[in-house]
């Protein structure tokens, strides 16, 4: 019975792996669907866009070469606890990630206009117990027996940017990918290729400054191509990698404290031959709040998403208290309320129907420095 049993573990999982995904990865001809489930919630709050995106620890993982541009001095380390259930009931599942940037213009002597980061982010998921099912009679054997599916992806990425009036930038990234069900197992390996660049349309202040009385215009452009590699196989079965291509753009307009972030990014899973839409903006506040909502144009198996979130930062506040620029006798303590950041996010969103009609949240935090 093990080979139907193992049909049954397969079918089960990819049930779960197709709602956790927000209609990102519908079930069809590829495998490794937790691929496609990223873990941002702040791209989440906006709709899943993220190709485009200049800051958070977590937009490496679909697009490498968001690193070029760090928006850390030295390091960022972002942790996405475990206990979230994606999906309520039964199995359930939960994701659990970890991510590690570091800037390396910081550490490298680097031309003045060239900059770059590395990355390592561990985006893992786990279902709940699962029953042990007869594939011939359609029903629970009686045994007692139950097994949790679990996945992990192991993705270390490398990036390098020039930066002028234009800011153009390259990115790589090394994925390692491994999922069990039970006894059984498979594991794969496979690239991610990035590009982004952001050129002004309307100058008024320094691209950073969000504290200029005039009005500043950016136009932000993101493409990457992923999990490119050869067939995972499971057992005496080849499957290929869910290869797919992401296209973003979108608009950073600064005046004074204000900023406001529009953007779509078109995705297309040609593995599956399936294409999504997502929209969403983010509106910034002092940097110290950041706003989202977002949409994505999803399959019937769980009906359009709307999702929406928000970050709070610490470092404005600190600032303020301590002062901007540093004193010739300040201690470390001062030095790191300076320059260290901590950041809060959250997300939620949820579908007109299907698995989310109940909605799922969404949290992390980020120390940056």
């Amino acid at each position: 019975m093990g080979g139907y049993m193992l049909k049954i573990r397969i079918a089960i999982l990819s049930c779960v792996m197709t709602a956790s995904a927000f209609g990102q990865a519908k079930v069809g001809s590829a495998g490794a669907r937790s691929l496609a489930i990223s873990p941002s919630v702040e791209a989440f709050g906006m709709g899943g866009v993220s190709v485009m995106r200049w800051s958070g620890n977590w937009s490496s993982y679909f697009n490498p070469a968001t690193l070029a541009f760090a928006d850390f001095q030295y390091f960022s380390l972002s942790a996405f606890p475990g206990g979230m259930d994606l999906i309520d009931g039964d199995p359930g599942l939960a994701q659990r990630s970890l991510a590690v940037s570091v800037n390396w213009k910081s550490f490298l002597n680097l031309p003045p206009k060239y900059t770059g980061g590395v990355s390592y982010i561990r985006n893992a998921f786990a279902t709940g117990p699962i029953e042990e099912t007869s594939y011939e009679q359609g029903t629970e054997d009686g045994s007692g027996t139950a097994f949790r599916a679990n996945s992990a992806a192991h993705t270390l990425s490398l990036a390098l940017g020039y930066s002028s009036n234009v800011k153009f930038g390259l990115g790589i990234s090394y994925t390692h990918y491994t999922e069990d069900y039970s006894d059984y197992g498979s594991y794969g390996n496979m690239l991610n290729f990035g590009v982004i660049g952001k050129m002004p349309i309307l100058l008024g202040g320094s691209a950073s400054d969000s504290g200029s009385g005039r009005l500043r215009a950016d136009l932000s452009l993101g493409a990457e191509i992923g999990n490119i590699g050869p067939q995972m196989k499971f057992l005496e079965k080849a499957y290929p990698l869910p290869h797919a291509a992401r296209f973003g753009a979108g608009f950073d307009l600064r005046y004074k404290w204000l900023t406001v972030f529009p953007a779509f990014e078109w995705e297309d899973q040609y593995a599956n031959n399936q294409s999504y839409m997502h929209s969403g903006a983010e509106v910034g506040l002092f940097e110290f709040a950041a706003l989202r909502i977002g949409y994505i144009s999803a399959p019937t198996v769980t009906g359009d998403v709307t999702t929406y979130g928000l970050s709070l930062s610490s470092l404005p506040v600190t600032r303020h208290l301590v002062g901007v620029k540093p004193a010739n006798d300040e201690g470390f303590f001062i030095y790191l309320l300076r320059n260290m950041n901590l950041k809060f996010s959250y997300a939620h969103g949820e579908s007109d129907g299907g698995y989310y009609q109940d909605g799922a949240d969404y949290y992390a935090l980020e120390i940056s420095l």
